[in-house]
């Protein structure tokens, strides 16, 4: 998961030159098959239809094509191929909302949600013999 450094610096990453492709893309396996999220995908990247992100789409293809372990619920890119390198695709266990956005900056709103709809919680059980906690 996301640390609230690498969300910090995500969230003050500007590109000057070029664009930065923020894509959420919901690929639970209990609400849709791997063919249904592909399609997905595609209509959300032909929504964008952005020749400036070409070698950012290319990145997150090869990434669900070789590196996506099928796991997570719901997977997270950030990708600025060409100022950078910045690349970042985060697998996460709650699902989110399919979006794609192309801006100069990380679209980083969902993920601040998801992080405080699904923070940590504690729990303290005090009894007089002693307390227990629970996180």
């Amino acid at each position: 998961m996301l640390t609230a450094q690498e969300l910090q610096s995500l969230a003050e990453f500007e590109s000057q030159d070029s664009t930065v492709f923020s894509l959420y893309l919901n690929v639970d396996s209990t609400q849709r098959t791997k063919d249904e999220y592909r399609l997905s995908l595609r209509n959300l990247l032909r929504q964008i239809a952005d020749k400036r992100v070409a070698k950012d789409v290319q990145a997150v293809e090869r990434y669900l094509d070789l590196e996506y372990d099928g796991t997570a619920r719901g997977l997270i890119f950030f990708s600025c191929q060409d100022q950078g390198g910045l690349w970042k695709a985060l697998p996460i266990s709650v699902p989110v909302l399919d979006r794609a956005v192309v801006a100069r900056r990380p679209y980083v709103t969902p993920i601040q949600d998801v992080l405080d709809r699904y923070g940590r919680y504690a729990v303290v059980l005090v009894e007089r013999e002693g307390a227990r906690l629970f996180l």
